[in-house]
């Protein structure tokens, strides 16, 4: 991607030892240097998703499944023992004890070992493309094509919410919740419940939630912001250079929206000058874990092909 902010996940892989650049690095000054990282993934991997669960990487992607780290990340370790074949890992969320997933058509799963095994949890889900999970208090959310649901009983059943709609994104902040959709931004203050329309210029693709603010950023690359509370909606004109713009994704809340508002306090990940990133990468993911600050991309460069 390069004109839009993409939610972070990661990919993050192991399994093939093909000796190619690597295209995950780790900073552990908080992106003033960065260093590749030494655990090979496969060359065919797409970083769809990423989140940190007991202090382990997971990953999503399109044809390896799930790949965890527990090393930082040294190496990479399958994790796909009752998942379906071939399956396409879209969302991740960390909560309590469980880790879930989210897939393309094939609902979500649910893991209480720490991704040594996966459970079938889309009981109640009429759509099984599930492109974002949050969780607000007690209650989990899953945004499908065809709308949201909710589960208070740690994703056993589920029950529609709102209907109708494609969830791009979930963020979450002070018990209220944010959704965007492929009309616009809806928001709910009571666990999910209730509905409003707080935007409706077009579909969002991207969703920032901090104490003061929400930011959301439209399928062309457009920014905008508006205060929390009094929903006034202005265009923000901040002209990000297209080749390094990334959103961290929820597990990283302090720093989500630091690339809209304060990117310039992150130069090194956007002017690539010797800070240990290969010059011609546009890096799309983007993780602050317990081991570092991890950028990645999904684009080869000439120097991988």
């Amino acid at each position: 991607m390069i004109n839009r902010l993409q939610i972070v996940l990661m990919l993050f892989s192991s399994v093939s030892m093909a000796q190619e650049p690597s295209r995950i690095y780790v900073s552990r000054d908080r992106g003033v240097n960065f260093e590749p990282t030494r655990g090979v993934f496969p060359v065919d991997a797409t970083i769809n998703s990423w989140t940190i669960h007991h202090l382990k990487l997971f990953a999503g992607t399109d044809v390896h499944g799930i790949l965890v780290s527990s090393d930082g990340l040294k190496s990479w370790v399958d994790a796909n023992n009752g998942l379906p074949k071939s399956c396409r890992i879209i969302s991740m969320l960390s909560f309590r004890q469980l880790l879930f997933i989210g897939t393309y058509r094939e609902g979500i799963f649910s893991s209480m070992d720490d991704g040594l095994s996966w459970q079938p949890s889309s009981t109640g889900l009429k759509n099984l493309t599930v492109r974002s999970l949050a969780f607000v208090g007690p209650v989990l959310v899953a945004g499908t094509n065809d709308g949201i649901y909710s589960s208070a009983n740690e994703g056993k059943t589920w029950t529609l919410q709102m209907g109708g709609l494609q969830i791009n994104d979930f963020a979450t902040w002070d018990g209220q919740i944010f959704a965007a959709t492929h009309k616009g931004i809806i928001k709910s203050s009571d666990f999910g419940d209730s509905w409003s329309w707080i935007f409706n210029e077009g579909a969002i693709f991207d969703l920032a939630v901090d104490d003061s603010e929400v930011l959301a950023m439209d399928f062309f690359g457009n920014v905008w912001k508006s205060p929390r509370n009094t929903i006034t909606w202005l265009k923000a004109d901040v002209y990000l250079p297209f080749q390094y713009t990334f959103r961290l994704s929820p597990s990283s809340r302090k720093f989500l929206s630091i690339e809209w508002k304060e990117w310039q306090s992150y130069s090194s990940i956007r002017d690539n000058k010797n800070r240990g990133l290969p010059s011609a990468t546009a890096f799309d993911k983007i993780l602050s874990t317990p081991f570092g600050l991890i950028a990645a991309s999904n684009i080869k460069t000439s120097e991988q092909r």
